[in-house]
């Protein structure tokens, strides 16, 4: 299944609000909701993105030596 940029985030905003609510019906810190979210469908944790390419493999150039 492939989602659209536009699809993904409007996933991660949605479940981000619903993580903050019921952290705060547990009167935790609503910190803890988007750590929670991000943590739980991250959009490479499910494989919507594609895994950006480690700094080591780039190019070297005058700013990295």
């Amino acid at each position: 299944m492939t989602f659209t940029p536009l699809e993904i985030t409007l996933l991660l905003l949605g479940s981000a609000v619903l993580g903050v609510v019921a952290f705060r019906m547990l009167q935790l810190p609503p910190m803890l909701g988007y750590l929670a979210v991000g943590i739980l469908i991250g959009p490479t944790r499910w494989g919507w993105q594609k895994k950006v390419q480690s700094p080591m493999h780039w190019p070297n150039s005058a700013w990295c030596s």
